[in-house]
């Protein structure tokens, strides 16, 4: 068996992935060096740009951005985070928008162009409702995770300090993608109920279940991935950290029976494996955003799934 190696590792622990945080769960021939993140956003500069862990949780274009810039990582089939975005966008009520169609023209806010769910939003959006996104003026809050990204033409950064609700609620942006408080507040519906904000889509749920029939397609937020010199020095620790982290999660769905724990609407649509793993059950997801990075000239490269995973990290559970 080969030396024990000790790997730096941050992802966010939760019900699925915390036997693998913790140590409960024995890997072989590895010893995981936990660094608990909260949020896990607040990490990821450090593990796509700094090249500060062995292992880290990053979004999947953080991740495309960073192969793209040249950054010596590689991505493990691992999914932790996924979900539909339907529900993200709402609008002004005076702005004149009443279908997706009317965004054109408008301003919409963000809070990173190249954040993975309104990349996925918007490649639904174009999709899905056929709303042509470079007649859009995205405003975002913030840069990407990696500093040497630049924004496409048709986006502005707005002032210092702003936030989306702000400045949705004074009218400088005509509609926002999760704009947060005072409509909604993390894990809970939106207020439906406003007469000056409303849901772009009336009926998320519905939407997000026939983009699911048509497609196949459940939008992939988050993704592992391992520097390319760990891989280098032991390549077999590709597959033996998926398969730890499948067994946590195995062990997870095996026991839960409380639902409200899941991302119920998703597993309503997708079925009891809410988080599946590997290539070929998420094969056409990972080419479809791909492709919305492409679209959306976040990478120049139109990538493979190939491109991103590599020889070591080609398989399934």
């Amino acid at each position: 068996m080969p030396k024990e190696r000790v790997l730096r590792t941050v992802f966010e622990s939760r019900g699925y992935t915390s036997t693998v945080a913790d140590g409960t769960l024995a890997i072989p021939g590895v010893s995981i060096d936990f660094v608990d993140a909260v949020p896990i956003s607040s990490a990821m500069n450090a593990v796509a740009d700094g090249l500060q862990f062995d292992v880290g949780e990053i979004t999947l274009i953080d991740y495309m951005i960073a192969r793209e810039l040249g950054r010596p990582l590689v991505a493990l089939p691992i999914f932790p985070n996924r979900n539909f975005p339907h529900d993200r966008i709402l609008y002004r009520a005076d702005s004149g928008i009443e279908v997706p169609k009317d965004l054109e023209g408008k301003r919409i806010g963000v809070k990173s162009y190249p954040q993975t769910a309104p990349v996925w939003g918007r490649g639904i959006l174009h999709d899905q409702y056929g709303v042509d996104l470079n007649r859009v003026t995205w405003v975002a809050l913030e840069g990407a995770h990696l500093d040497d990204f630049r924004n496409p033409s048709n986006v502005e950064m707005a002032p210092a300090g702003s936030s989306l609700a702000e400045l949705l609620a004074s009218g400088d942006i005509d509609a926002a993608d999760d704009p947060g408080r005072p409509w909604r507040d993390r894990g809970e519906r939106w207020d439906y109920d406003s007469t000056e904000i409303k849901p772009l889509v009336p009926n998320p749920a519905q939407d997000a279940a026939d983009w699911y029939r048509k497609t196949g397609v459940y939008p992939i937020l988050h993704v592992i991935v391992i520097k390319q010199e760990v891989l280098t020095a032991r390549p077999d620790i590709a597959r033996t950290l998926f398969d730890a982290f499948t067994t946590a999660k195995q062990a997870y769905l095996d026991v839960l029976d409380d639902p409200t724990e899941l991302k119920a609407r998703g597993r309503s649509i997708v079925g009891p494996d809410f988080l599946p793993y590997g290539i070929s059950p998420n094969r056409a997801a990972i080419d479809t955003l791909c492709e919305f990075a492409h679209h959306q000239k976040i990478t120049t490269t139109r990538y493979q799934v190939e491109d991103l995973f590599g020889p070591h990290a080609l398989f399934d559970e």
